[in-house]
């Protein structure tokens, strides 16, 4: 931009940290659980965005364990999350914990099934 511009500005990028990313396959049946549990609760299907952003840990416990990992959060995108003024909402605070209990019903119906 800036030589297009010829502008004698300069800018310089570093990357101070980060982490390997990590991509989980979302057709493993624990998803498809928490997908049906997200629907039963919410009454809408959850969406499956990529962001995990603040758990790098989430790609090491999936290679050291060669095991699906997946994050199932409760909070909304104003919680404020690491921040002092991190909260939860009532709403997703009750709803979190009636998709947790849904979630293992889910879990339990697709092992009773094997």
């Amino acid at each position: 931009v800036y030589s297009n511009r010829r502008s004698p500005n300069k800018l310089t990028v570093s990357m101070l940290m980060g982490a390997m990313p990590w991509i989980a396959n979302i057709n493993d049946p624990q998803y498809i659980a928490a997908k049906k549990a997200i629907r039963k609760v919410f009454n809408q299907d959850p969406d499956m965005i990529r962001d995990g952003s603040t758990i790098p840990i989430a790609r090491v416990f999936q290679n050291i364990t060669r095991k699906s990992v997946m994050m199932l959060p409760i909070g909304a995108m104003d919680d404020g999350e690491h921040s002092q003024k991190e909260k939860i909402s009532r709403f997703n605070y009750i709803n979190g914990t009636k998709m947790f209990a849904s979630f293992l019903l889910e879990i339990s119906k697709l092992h009773a099934s094997k």
